[in-house]
């Protein structure tokens, strides 16, 4: 999180107008030490809202900071993002009722800013990682693809009409769900090449185990919520042939196993 605050501060601590940025923390994890990590950016004169909560899950804590935002674009940020540059193109791609997201960059300065809807991935797919060429490719691609969730950009306006996060989910597929909704009522989204941030990855957990059996969580109340039992069934079959060249898919196929399906009949 102080990665967040020093690099945002890096590059728009000297602007004239600082009421254009507006701040709201979810702090669900309990840290008390927390007000001090963002204290730098109300000392520099930003609005900044802290709102302390127990732990409903990602989609339940953006929803609950959308209801405290007053401005018209929304930027849902995960806090280990470091910002890499201004954010001035941002007004000029999100204007309207539109939604996408910026060049997020991952390790080794690898561009992940989408990645395919689970219904259109397949073997191949996850076996090449393709999702590392649907960025230059977007215009082809962007209608069959979501936000990755680190950094999603949508007009207010739009996201109080898609109804925001789906609560269900507690963590992981919540803004690929949401990205269907968002898709549906305004189409594919919008990509600000121009604005870039780094996205170090998995800081909600704090072991890869948590974090295969969100992943699986998430996965199957996806399946649900969407009404693609199916896409299930897919699944295994894909990791199982994965697991026979890596011991992190034969992980990843076992954490699918063990999590049990929630009958909501």
């Amino acid at each position: 999180m102080s990665g967040y605050v020093e690099t945002f501060l890096k590059y728009h601590s000297t602007d004239n107008d600082l009421s254009q940025y507006e701040f709201i923390f979810i702090e669900n994890s309990g840290d008390a030490d927390f007000k001090y990590v963002i204290k730098p950016l109300k000392d520099a004169g930003f609005n900044v809202v802290l709102i302390n909560t127990h732990n409903y899950g990602f989609g339940k804590g953006c929803n609950t900071g959308a209801e405290h935002a007053s401005g018209e674009i929304l930027i849902f940020a995960n806090p280990d993002i470091c910002f890499l540059g201004r954010l001035d193109a941002v007004k000029m791609y999100f204007r309207g009722v539109n939604w996408g997201t910026v060049r997020q960059l991952i390790s080794r300065n690898r561009d992940y800013s989408f990645d395919l809807l689970p219904e259109y991935k397949g073997l191949l797919f996850e076996l090449f990682r393709l999702y590392h060429f649907i960025n230059p490719c977007f215009r082809f691609l962007l209608h069959k693809s979501y936000v990755v969730g680190s950094f999603l950009i949508v007009s207010k306006a739009l996201f109080i009409k898609s109804g925001g996060f789906n609560t269900t989910f507690f963590l992981y597929y919540e803004e690929v769900e949401l990205a269907r909704r968002l898709q549906n009522i305004a189409g594919p989204p919008f990509y600000d090449s121009k604005t870039e941030i780094y996205h170090r990855g998995f800081a909600s957990n704090d072991s890869q185990d948590k974090i295969l059996m969100h992943e699986a969580r998430g996965f199957l109340t996806y399946c649900q919520v969407t009404k693609q039992p199916k896409l299930l069934h897919k699944r295994l079959l894909t990791l199982r042939i994965l697991g026979m060249f890596s011991s992190f898919h034969r992980r990843r196929l076992r954490a699918l196993k063990l999590t049990p399906v929630i009958d909501e009949r």
